[in-house]
């Protein structure tokens, strides 16, 4: 049925045009898009031997593929990045905890220290006194 819809050398040049990208991608590449590049041949190949209609209704499907899979996609990376905000809000809360502790202890050293040089003018001040008593 294909022979008698398209010449064979619509065929061909569709090969051609496959083989051709699926090669420069092939090496520029290092192997890295081959799931694209059988894509794109398959693709390629497809186009030089369907008709429109038939590439109308596989560019549909396709376009709702890809749809469905960017969908997913965003869908996947928008849940991803609100667990990342909980965990950094969750973290957040650990270090300004952390640093209220802090800040606590700093205070209550701060009071510590501050009676303990008091204690000690105290002490200052009365062996002053007790040594000008004992030289008066």
């Amino acid at each position: 049925m294909l022979a008698r819809t398209l010449p064979l050398q619509h065929v061909l040049s569709g090969v051609a045009i496959a083989s051709g990208v699926a090669t420069l991608f092939l090496i520029g590449s290092n192997l890295r898009f081959v799931p694209l590049v059988i894509g794109a041949t398959a693709s390629a190949a497809y186009y030089g031997t369907s008709t429109a209609e038939d590439r109308r209704t596989w560019l549909e499907k396709k376009t709702a593929e890809l749809d469905r899979a960017y969908t997913e996609r965003i869908e996947s990376l928008e849940s991803d990045f609100k667990l990342r905000i909980q965990i950094w809000e969750q973290e957040k809360q650990d270090l300004l905890s952390s640093i209220a502790q802090r800040e606590g202890s700093i205070v209550q050293r701060q009071e510590e220290l501050a009676q303990a040089r008091e204690a000690d003018y105290q002490l200052l001040r009365q062996q002053q006194e007790q040594l000008r008593s004992d030289y008066d």
